[in-house]
């Protein structure tokens, strides 16, 4: 490593581990992978004994006694700054979506450029909630990169910016896995966490009402509540309850890896999104055009800055009491968006092409444009104004 190593800190709760990767651990991953040059990252996050990629550096740090830091995140921090004295100070530090380790860490070491990567709300952050802490982190961070216009501007709403040019976006992106479009099959795909906000429930009770007319369609819904095999949760139970009674058309498959979900995007000719909370980019959108499906969303938050005209949108008509289940007005209009896009198959079929044909939000272009904006921040930083 001729440079001292840029450090890419997770949040001490995701997992990095192949074929069980967090949200924000599966982008740090493509971010290291697709930069050009993966030696020159070290990633620090919780132990793991399964295997991580070799591509990645990575340290696990464990955390002891958090509730004298702090909590957990800070306690993360404070091992993670006496690990640098031991190892070798970087370059650079990136912090992932975890505001206050953002501002201890800069604390810490103000001599070193320290970046606050921001994959959701910031508002609804610990350390970033008020004005007064986001006018902190804008005046002593290096750099803070948001995954969409709209987490950007929850950002700078408030703020008094002296240099807008270092809170800039930097777009999620996903690989293809197919080089051709796979071949369609007469199914449904809903994926992602089981929580109540994700909208998992109204639409497969939307879906539900659509198959009882079209015996030759299928529904697969994959996830669990947490990105890993799990105890099963109330939200999975009611789930199951309400498509126990149509076995032959609905399969409630549960966490699946990566590659298995994969096989699933790629044959499913109607993929629904149906997030309910404001999504800052939503993955899952990305994948579905990704895979070349007939996407169905409510473009809720940022992802609608991810999906111009490739989809159906459906409005969510109301953002609150996520754990009720209930959005009758939602689960009509989206049945409805379903069942036309089942009969009118040459409009299944233009939403099919159109999510193929104008797919632009690789991997290799969001890490290109991290690395970019990473270097020239860095080159431009002097010091935090503490």
């Amino acid at each position: 490593m001729s440079n001292p190593p840029i450090d890419i800190i997770l949040p001490y709760k995701e997992n990095m581990t192949i074929g069980n990767e967090g949200a924000i651990a599966s982008i740090v991953h493509d971010l290291i992978t697709y930069s050009g040059n993966a030696a020159d990252f070290r990633v620090f996050g919780r132990p793991s004994s399964a295997k991580i990629d070799e591509q990645i550096t990575y340290h696990g740090l464990k955390v002891r006694l958090g509730v004298l830091h702090g909590g957990q995140n800070l306690a993360f921090a404070s091992t993670y700054l006496t690990q640098i004295k031991k190892i070798g100070l970087p370059r650079a530090i990136e912090i992932h979506s975890r505001c206050q380790i953002a501002r201890k860490i800069a604390t810490n070491q103000p001599n070193i450029p320290t970046f606050l990567y921001l994959h959701n709300d910031p508002t609804q952050m610990k350390g970033a909630k008020t004005i007064t802490e986001r006018q902190w982190l804008a005046d002593n961070l290096a750099g803070i990169f948001c995954v969409s216009e709209f987490v950007r501007q929850k950002f700078i709403t408030g703020l008094s910016i002296a240099d807008s040019q270092k809170i800039v976006t930097i777009r999620n992106g996903v690989n293809r896995w197919l080089d051709v479009p796979a071949k369609k099959d007469k199914s449904i795909l809903i994926a992602g966490r089981m929580v109540p906000e994700k909208g998992i429930y109204p639409a497969c009770k939307a879906v539900k009402t659509v198959l009882s007319t079209h015996p030759d369609w299928h529904l697969h819904i994959i996830g669990g509540k947490r990105l890993a095999k799990s105890t099963i949760s109330d939200y999975e139970r009611a789930l199951a309850r309400l498509c126990e009674d149509m076995p032959s058309q609905i399969t409630l498959h549960g966490f699946m890896d990566k590659a298995s979900l994969r096989r699933y995007q790629q044959s499913a000719s109607i993929i629904i999104v149906p997030s309910l909370w404001d999504e800052p980019a939503g993955l899952t959108n990305i994948e579905a055009l990704a895979a070349g499906a007939a996407l169905i969303t409510t473009g809720t938050g940022g992802s609608a800055e991810y999906i111009d005209d490739n989809a159906v949108i459906v409005t969510v008509d109301r953002h609150d009491e996520f754990e009720h289940y209930h959005y009758p007005i939602f689960t009509a209009a989206l049945a409805q968006a379903c069942d036309n896009l089942i009969k009118d198959t040459s409009k299944r079929l233009k939403l099919q092409k159109a999510a193929w044909d104008n797919y632009v939000h690789d991997a290799h272009t969001m890490a290109e444009n991290a690395v970019n904006i990473r270097e020239k921040l860095i080159n431009s930083f002097t010091s935090a104004r503490l």
